[in-house]
């Protein structure tokens, strides 16, 4: 996750509609997404993806906004309007996804899930020279005034960061499978005391 704010926008949108494909065998069967499935993903964005967010927006403001000009001291309300909208990518994908399974089917989630991911990549790739800059006058991993890429202290935090976002990203993931399971059991269940009872 490098969480520049166009990226993580983008991120966010993506990770929304994987979260609806774990879910999509609740979806199925006609429920809604705003039980403990929403829970899930949103407990993500408010553990995870915000103190991300403000982190990154707070320590290295200039990187985040892809500016390549000394930014000035962030105001608050900036952070205040990015935080929400961030939100809104990761909800958005999420109830988009529901809302694609449940009227175009699983094809047209798959088929979101791939256009997210392109588009993600294609940003990645013609936006490179401003994602992957240290703005010290070097890219990272150049020997720029003899230091190393372990001397950059951005890479390592990005890689900490990443990796923890993506366990987090992984266990919710699990939840929304495990309580798709869950759910299946339980109709099974269901449907044969109804057959007992008849």
């Amino acid at each position: 996750m490098i969480p520049t704010v166009p990226f993580s926008f983008l991120a966010g949108l993506l990770l929304g509609l994987l979260f609806a494909w774990s879910a999509r065998n609740q979806f199925r069967d006609g429920r809604q997404p705003w039980g403990r499935e929403l829970r899930a993903v949103v407990s993500y964005q408010v553990i995870i993806r915000w103190p991300l967010v403000t982190y990154f927006f707070i320590a290295h403001r200039q990187w985040t906004l892809m500016s390549s000009a000394p930014a000035p001291p962030a105001p608050v309300a900036l952070l205040l309007l990015i935080l929400p909208l961030d939100a809104a990518a990761l909800i958005g994908g999420y109830a988009g996804g529901w809302w694609l399974l449940r009227r175009r089917g699983e094809a047209a989630l798959r088929s979101a899930l791939g256009a997210a991911a392109v588009f993600l990549f294609i940003f990645v790739v013609l936006s490179r020279g401003r994602l992957f800059h240290d703005f010290d006058g070097a890219p990272p991993g150049a020997l720029a005034g003899g230091r190393s890429i372990a001397d950059i202290r951005l890479l390592w935090v990005l890689l900490v960061v990443t990796v923890g976002a993506l366990v987090a990203a992984w266990e919710v993931q699990r939840t929304l499978v495990y309580e798709s399971r869950r759910k299946a059991r339980t109709d099974v269940v269901e449907n044969r005391k109804k057959g007992d009872a008849g």
